[in-house]
């Protein structure tokens, strides 16, 4: 499968410099121009959108949305401390895009949301053009599960997009 470098979403680096977030994380960066573009009536991300985790399947699943005195206790070591580098990151983030939240009438949810979108779903993309890479969102490829070297398929990120190579032919799933 083979998905092209015009089918990625990237960060709006003409929005991101009038709200003057051109230093913010490439995290931040992505989520806001995500949650910019979804905010729109006319918004091109809508039907990929409906295959996205909803806000309550975050919730659910992710300690980041969780109240600490129902996961702390819990956390083994090896999970306590990346967990804790993303709480600070998103705390993080999250300070630097509140006033233009704030402007634009987006509450904390959404933009942690599409914070979780970015964290579970996004790619990053090196342009043939050379220059700084960034984070993307890649259709399709965001579908695939991980797995562990050598299994499953190899993605390859070429000057035109990202390719998806199964290690060995599959059979139908229906």
């Amino acid at each position: 499968m083979f998905v092209p470098e015009k089918a990625m979403f990237k960060p709006d680096n003409a929005f991101l410099k009038r709200s003057r977030l051109v230093r913010s994380s490439p995290q931040a960066k992505l989520s806001l121009s995500i949650l910019a573009k979804s905010s729109a009536a006319d918004s091109p991300l809508e039907t990929w959108q409906t295959t996205w985790p909803t806000k309550q399947d975050f919730d659910a699943c992710m300690p980041l949305s969780w109240p600490r005195d129902v996961f702390a206790p819990y956390l083994p070591p090896a999970v306590a401390a990346p967990f804790e580098r993303q709480k600070a990151d998103y705390a993080r983030d999250w300070e630097a895009v509140a006033p233009l939240c704030e402007e634009k009438g987006w509450s904390e949810d959404d933009f942690k949301y599409y914070w979780c979108i970015v964290n579970s779903r996004s790619f990053h993309w090196k342009p043939a053009t050379g220059g700084a890479g960034s984070m993307v969102l890649c259709p399709f490829v965001d579908y695939m599960n991980h797995g562990p070297t050598g299994s499953g398929c190899e993605v390859r990120q070429s000057g035109r997009g990202y390719e998806v190579v199964a290690g060995r032919d599959y059979g139908k799933w229906w």
